[in-house]
């Protein structure tokens, strides 16, 4: 005698329990002037090709200020270092140090024009750029 027991699966769509917004159009970033490619390229400002956009995005801070980090690193990339406390995210402009073959990241900023964005909580609240 042979018993065949048969299985069934049954698969059932899975409704997320968290609802996530999505970004509004109006809250992406557009800077006039700005060549984006070129700006990621310069990953770590060895090309000396960030520092051409310094005046570029002072002239449009008013513009960047208010912004969430989601569409600052959309624009500009992930930063080169964060502070300690994750409220100011750096991104080196110029050749220095962190072009070197064997640089080592000791916690300290490097000594090279670097833009520096201050955040509070998921906001964008200041940028600066400060001058070696």
């Amino acid at each position: 005698m042979v018993i065949s027991l048969g299985l069934c699966l049954v698969l059932m769509p899975i409704k997320p329990a968290i609802s996530i917004t999505q970004p509004k159009p109006s809250d992406s970033l557009h800077i006039p002037y700005f060549d984006q490619k070129i700006w990621q390229l310069d990953s770590l400002g060895c090309l000396d090709k960030r520092a051409d956009f310094s005046e570029t995005l002072l002239l449009n801070k008013d513009g960047m200020i208010g912004k969430r980090r989601v569409f600052i690193e959309a624009l500009l990339g992930v930063p080169n270092r964060w502070s300690y406390d994750k409220k100011n995210a750096y991104y080196y402009m110029t050749s220095g140090i962190q072009c070197q073959e064997n640089y080592y990241r000791n916690g300290n900023l490097v000594e090279v024009l670097t833009l520096c964005l201050t955040y509070k909580g998921d906001t964008l609240t200041d940028l600066i750029v400060f001058f070696p």
